[in-house]
C-alpha cells in the first residue's frame, strides 16, 4: 500500500508543480498583453487613449486575479504530497477533499480521485497512517 500512497503523493506534487507554473505563465502572458496593448494605444493618437488604457489595464488585473487563483489552489495540492511522502496524519484527509474536488475533472480527474479515495480509505492506506510513518518505509 506504500506504493500507492507514494503515487498519490507524487501525482499531486506534479499537479500542484504544473498548477503553480500555469499560474505564474498567465499572469506574465496577461501583463506582458496588457502592457503592449496599453502601447499600442498610447501610439494611435486617433483613439480614445484613456478608455484604451483602463481596458488594457483591467485585462492586467484580470490576468493577476487568475493567475493568483490558480496558485492559490495548487499550494493545497504540493501541501498535500509533501504530507503524504512524509506519512503526517492530516494528509490523508486533505487527499480525499482535493480528491471530492479533482472528480469532476473528467476523465483523467476522475481517475485520480477514484484511486486517490481508494488507497487512503483501504485498510492497507489506514494503517499506514495509524501506525506512524517510522513503522513504514516511505519508499519501497
Amino acid at each position: 500500500m506504500n506504493t500507492h500512497i507514494n503515487i498519490i503523493a507524487f501525482i499531486h506534487l506534479i499537479l500542484g508543480g504544473l498548477g503553480l507554473v500555469a499560474g505564474a505563465a498567465v499572469t506574465m502572458l496577461i501583463i506582458l498583453a496588457g502592457g503592449l496593448g496599453g502601447a499600442a494605444a498610447l501610439a494611435d493618437a486617433s483613439a480614445g487613449v484613456g478608455e484604451a488604457l483602463a481596458v488594457f489595464g483591467s485585462l492586467g488585473v484580470i490576468g493577476v486575479v487568475i493567475g493568483a487563483a490558480v496558485t492559490l489552489f495548487s499550494l493545497p495540492q504540493m501541501i498535500t504530497g509533501w504530507g503524504l511522502l512524509k506519512r503526517r496524519a492530516w494528509a490523508p484527509a486533505v487527499a480525499l477533499i482535493l480528491a471530492c474536488f479533482r472528480i469532476f475533472s473528467f476523465p483523467i480527474g476522475t481517475v485520480i480521485a477514484v484511486y486517490t479515495g481508494w488507497a487512503m480509505l483501504s485498510e492497507g492506506g489506514q494503517r499506514a497512517y495509524k501506525l506512524g510513518g517510522s513503522s513504514h518505509p516511505r519508499f519501497p
